[in-house]
């Protein structure tokens, strides 16, 4: 088991298209090349996952500040603009992923990113995209914890 895998694995659900995972001391382990949370972003997290911090109203991954959705035992999940996220907690790492709406792509874009366009398009209509963003980081959290993670 890589982390990269790991990543990938999300990366081909329906609606994750940025990802990371990281400990809970912050550092990141991997992450898609266009999603960098920091380190303290990753720590203020696993604060409010722990239930150490008064829920937010918000949080900040990879320098957006995301509205909080809801709060749950171990994970936070929020909204921004079109985008959402899901954190999620194991023993050791932080799971996050994200789906971040695309730009809109420009007509002489060659036709395997309109496919990649189109896919994402999909599952920006889907109403019930942040239920989809939050069961693929739970999953993965899950057989993190079944790993010893």
């Amino acid at each position: 088991m890589s982390w990269d895998s790991i990543l990938h694995s999300m990366l081909q659900s329906d609606c994750i298209n940025r990802a990371a995972l990281a400990g809970r001391d912050g550092l990141i382990w991997s992450a898609t090349p266009d999603f960098q949370p920091t380190q303290q972003e990753i720590l203020n997290l696993v604060n409010y996952c722990e239930g150490e911090s008064a829920s937010p109203a918000s949080f900040t991954l990879a320098g957006r500040r995301y509205l909080t959705l809801r709060r749950l035992e171990g994970c936070i999940d929020g909204k921004f603009s079109q985008d959402v996220a899901s954190v999620a907690l194991t023993l050791n790492c932080v799971v996050v992923g994200a789906y971040v709406a695309p730009a809109e792509t420009p007509l002489t874009a060659p036709p395997a990113q309109h496919k990649q366009s189109n896919s994402l398009q999909q599952c920006q209509q889907q109403p019930n995209r942040s239920e989809k963003v939050h069961q693929t980081v739970m999953n993965v959290r899950l057989y993190l914890r079944e790993n010893g993670f």
